[in-house]
Parts: structure tokens; sequence; C-alpha cells
């Protein structure tokens, strides 16, 4: 069979036919004869982002109190509803006041006797004083009479102190409220025997203010303080800050505080410094023992850059996103660029989007994308789509 010369190898006519494909391809920007992707991109601006931590934390009561007596007895009466707010120094028990009565008119007793020994003491020494000079008495005389005086003084002294302590008991048996508060429940009723200073009688609990206590780790305070030193960071109040309260349900306290009081030394096990927040509770949203969120703000990143979070990809060498670069012939092509990223943050203005807040990678001017990110890759064409109108 006779052969052709004029006749191209099937091979030879492929590779022509796919040389045509690319060139026809390149021509157009995509990547393998299909149109480049198009993609969103951002603008990105260098400005104050506030810097909001949010922590699980637990409230507790700013004053818990035991209420006990000073003096045993018989629990006569009770003044207060359980679970009223009480004021500090209203009375909340009476204990039987008739035995301390007794004592007070006891020792009142004894100091009217003392008193007497004391007039006849000092009339004593008197006489005796007058008549040294005309030597009429002995020294020893004038010794005893001025040793009566002074014995007659003391045992007034004493007299005196037991008309006040009989006074300060007879005033123990009603029992006072220590500070303000909620008072709890009543742990004696009336006709009990009280035993002084050992039975509780009831709690008073201060829960305006509130204390919130939480952890944060040792890493993250520390980085946060190294920003704060750097200037990275700043913050009015400094370590203080500003706090609201999460409840459960999601709902934000209306009152804010502050903190005031870190720890001073690491948690063993997990690695965190204990924090102290005191919170206003007008209201009694608030009661010790709950579960809730603190919320810390009053820090910003001053003149930061910030992307959304759905831009940034995990690759081997880290975080990363893509930016919009220009080619030989101005076009755009997409750029891989490594970033650190650092805090995120919510941004009310773009329907509480969560942005990462970039320490270094982007600068002001970047234009970033946000959208088809799997379509494209390090060097290859994109389509800048129109501003939405």
């Amino acid at each position: 069979m006779g052969t052709n010369k004029n006749l191209i190898p099937a091979s030879a006519l492929a590779l022509v036919l796919l040389a045509g494909c690319s060139s026809d391809g390149a021509e157009n920007g995509g990547m393998g004869g299909f149109p480049p992707p198009e993609v969103n991109t951002e603008m990105l601006v260098a400005k104050d982002i506030p810097i909001n931590r949010e922590y699980v934390a637990e409230s507790h009561a700013y004053r818990e109190v035991q209420v006990r007596a000073q003096v045993g007895g018989i629990l006569q009466t009770r003044r207060f509803e359980e679970g009223q707010q009480v004021k500090k120094g209203q009375v909340l028990f009476v204990l039987d006041q008739k035995p301390f009565r007794i004592a007070l008119a006891s020792a009142n007793a004894q100091k009217a006797e003392a008193h007497a020994r004391l007039m006849q003491a000092e009339r004593e020494f008197k006489r005796v004083d007058a008549l040294r000079e005309s030597k009429l008495v002995s020294q020893r005389d004038l010794d005893t009479a001025q040793s009566t005086l002074q014995a007659a003084q003391a045992a007034m002294q004493a007299a005196e102190a037991s008309v006040n302590e009989a006074e300060l008991n007879l005033g123990y048996t009603e029992v006072k409220a220590p500070i303000d508060g909620v008072i709890s429940l009543t742990q004696k009723h009336e006709g009990a025997l009280v035993e002084a200073l050992n039975d509780v009688l009831t709690t008073i609990v201060q829960i305006d203010p509130m204390y919130v206590y939480f952890n944060v780790s040792e890493t993250e305070l520390l980085r946060h303080r190294e920003a704060i030193a750097e200037g990275r960071i700043k913050s009015e109040k400094g370590e203080k800050g500003e706090v609201q309260i999460r409840l459960a349900n999601g709902q934000l306290l209306a009152q804010t505080g502050e903190l005031n009081y870190t720890d001073v030394s690491v948690t063993e096990n997990a690695g965190t410094v204990l924090m102290r927040a005191k919170v206003p509770n007008p209201e009694r949203r608030l009661i010790a023992g709950q579960f809730v969120r603190v919320v810390l703000n009053g820090a910003y990143r001053s003149e930061a850059i910030s992307v959304p979070q759905k831009s940034v990809l995990e690759g081997p060498q880290g975080k990363f996103v893509y930016i919009v670069e220009k080619d030989a012939n101005g076009n755009p092509v997409a750029a891989m660029r490594q970033i650190t990223a650092g805090d995120w943050y919510t941004e009310p203005s773009a329907n509480n989007e969560q942005r990462w807040i970039i320490d270094s990678g982007l600068q002001a001017g970047d234009q970033l994308i946000l959208d088809n990110l799997i379509k494209i890759q390090p060097g290859a064409p994109v389509s800048i789509a129109k501003p939405a109108t």
C-alpha cells in the first residue's frame, strides 16, 4: 500500500490542536481554555479596631456574712422576712433580755458600793494627810490610808468596767445585720437555745455589686501585655478595661463593670491566671453561683488591618490569603500572601462578620480576594466582579 507524504501524523496533529487551545486560553486569560474565575474583593484599610474578649465566668456574692449572736440565750423574736433586703444595723433577732438586765442591775449595785468605799477612802486619806505635819499620825498610818484610797479607786474602775460589760451584753441580745444585703433562710427559730459565737442564725449576702471570676490562659495574658507594651494594643483604662456580662440566653446586662483583681500566680495544672471583675447588679439579674460570660472591652488595635475569616486559608506553612496583583501585561492575577493572624473580632457594621486582625503579611491598599478561593491559584488570572449597586 502506498503512502501519502503530505499526510500529517495523528500525534503531530494532536500537538498542533493542543497548542492552539493553549494559545486561545492564554488570550482569554483563563486556565485550560476556561474564562478566569470572577471574584469579589475588598480594598484593605487601616483603622482602629476594638478588641473584645469573652470568657466563661462564675458569679459570686460581693460579701457573704454568717450572722451569729455574741451572747448566748433563748431566741425570743425574729424581725425580718426571709429573702428581704436588710440594712446594716437593722435588728434581726432578739434574745431573752431578762438575765442580762439582772446582770446589769447587779453591776450597777456593785458600782454604787465601790463608789461609797471610794468616798470613804478619800475622806480618810485627807484627814490623815492633814495631821501629818503636826506629827499627830505616824508614817505608817499615812501609808495605810493612801493604800486604802488606791485600792478603792481600783475597785471603782473594776465596777465601772463590769457595768460597761453588762450594758454591752444586754445590747448584744439584739442581733443586728453587720452589712447591707439579702437575708437568707433562718437557721434558729423562736424558743431555740443559741450558743454564743457558735450557732449560725442566718446568712446575709450582698449581691450589688457582684464579683465574677474567670480564668485566662497564661499565653494569652502574656501576649496581651506584650502588645500593650509595644503599643500595638491601646487601652484607656490600662489592664482594668470595661466589663460586660452576657447571660445564658445571650443577653448583655446594661450595667458595665471593671476588672479589679488579677492573680499573681499561674494555676499549676491548667496554666491559667485567675481574674475577677466587679459588676453593678441593681436589678438582681445576677445571683451567686451563676455561670455567665465575661466580655472584656476597652482595648483596641491602632491602625490595624483586618480580613474576613472566610478569606483566610490554612496551608502547610500556616495561614494565607489571596490578593489581586497585576501581571506583566497589567491584567489582574491572584497572588498568595502568608499572614500572621492575631485576635479576631465581630464587625457590627458588616452584619456581625467575624474578622481576623492581621499582625503581619498585609498592608493598607492590598486588594483582598473574598470568594471562589478553590478556583484560583497563585499567578492565575482572575476577573474582578463589579461592586453591587
